[in-house]
């Protein structure tokens, strides 16, 4: 039974008739019984008195009951994370750690905290005990209590990679800037992240184009799609793909091998003139860039939020018209403007979320003040979820402007 520690409750109010325990207590030890006909008791208990306790656990449980669904669900997961000193080992036991963890990689600046992150989320998930050849319960087994925490380690693995970009097999003069012990370390980061990310796409949507997308991703990173745990479908038809064994036709998808590499028309614009990457892009362009190919990602993920937006529409026609006044209110909140950099935007949100760390990682009252810091966290969070995928979309319209 989760209890609420004695030290922690802060507030022991009483409810008429259950005097025995205090609401915290009685939350406590409803979240051992969520799955249950209590769970609407605990969702009461929730919404009309609230958790005034400290408890990490309690807080964990509450992000995990609530999520994803409650407003108040992210408040009481970060919560958690901070009063926990930022225990990632019950990050990765959430079933629902969506939110929790696109918050943690937005104001976490550590590559190797995302990477331990996304290693004890693929653990605590069982996609690998589920794989071929690993032990596995079958080739094809999904335990859909723990196919949540998918998403996020996919997340996870796209973001590490994106943010070790610069960091590849051909790159010699990176390598030797960092010494190749360091060089070594990041690479290895990026290569692990990707695997990860490929084995969890592929629990979620087996061989789909997203699958192939971060597998070509970890093939061009490697110079092979050999990840152990890969369906055999899967690979057939990546290697189909990069071996050019389905010829093009009419209307048809061109295989990658056909096209110019990815970034010859940047090495073109600085003297490195190749006649057979000339006629690759004359005949079949070029190839898609790791940043395209993860925009393609994101936007394909949006199909479910487009969804949700459509039923609202007289907002959702506002905002496809111009995204930036929509979402005026949110941008003024924050103090960040249009013409900011994504990376830029999200240094002023760090600020912004620290100005009320007070509101996470500070033992509960009943003040006005910590009240209001309460309320002022949650508004500068829901701002950033709206307009940080603005910023993120514009990310390739910059890259392109600049080649």
């Amino acid at each position: 039974m989760v209890k609420e520690h004695t030290d922690d409750v802060v507030d022991d109010r009483r409810l008429p008739g259950w005097e025995r325990y205090s609401i915290n207590e009685w939350i406590g030890m409803y979240l051992d019984q969520r799955g249950t006909d209590y769970a609407q008791t605990l969702r009461d208990l929730l919404s009309e008195h609230g958790y005034t306790g400290n408890s990490p656990e309690i807080l964990f449980g509450i992000y995990d009951f609530l999520a994803p669904e409650s407003d108040e669900a992210l408040v009481h997961g970060i919560r958690a994370y901070e009063l926990s000193s930022h225990d990632i080992e019950q990050v990765a036991k959430l079933k629902n750690p969506s939110r929790l963890v696109s918050y943690i990689i937005d104001v976490t600046e550590e590559i190797e905290t995302l990477g331990i992150l996304q290693q004890k989320l693929f653990s605590a998930s069982e996609i690998r005990s589920r794989l071929p050849g690993l032990g596995s319960m079958g080739s094809r087994y999904r335990s859909s209590e723990k196919n949540n925490a998918a998403p996020s380690i996919v997340e996870l693995g796209l973001e590490i990679s994106e943010r070790l970009g610069h960091i590849n097999l051909s790159d010699n003069e990176t390598r030797e800037t960092l010494g190749f012990q360091k060089w070594s370390e990041l690479y290895s980061q990026r290569r692990d992240a990707l695997e990860i990310a490929v084995l969890a796409q592929q629990h979620l949507t087996e061989g789909s184009k997203e699958t192939l997308s971060i597998l070509a991703m970890y093939d061009k990173l490697t110079g092979t799609a050999d990840v152990r745990g890969l369906y055999h479908d899967v690979l057939d038809a990546f290697m189909r793909i990069k071996l050019e064994l389905d010829k093009p036709s009419d209307g048809g998808e061109i295989p990658d091998a056909l096209k110019a590499d990815a970034y010859y028309e940047d090495r073109r614009a600085f003297g490195s003139y190749n006649r057979e990457q000339e006629w690759k892009m004359r005949h079949f362009g070029r190839q898609k860039k790791d940043w395209e190919q993860n925009q393609e990602y994101r936007e394909q993920s949006q199909e479910q939020k487009d969804q949700d937006q459509a039923k609202l529409e007289g907002d959702y026609r506002r905002m496809i018209e111009d995204p930036w006044a929509f979402y005026s209110e949110q941008l003024t909140l924050l103090g960040l403007t249009k013409d900011m950099s994504f990376e830029d935007a999200r240094s002023v949100f760090r600020r912004r979320i620290k100005e009320h760390s007070s509101a996470f990682n500070t033992v509960f009252n009943s003040s006005l003040e910590y009240a209001a810091s309460q309320e002022a966290a949650k508004a500068i969070l829901s701002a950033w979820e709206a307009v940080s995928i603005l910023y993120r979309a514009e990310e390739p319209a910059e890259a392109s402007t600049a080649v």
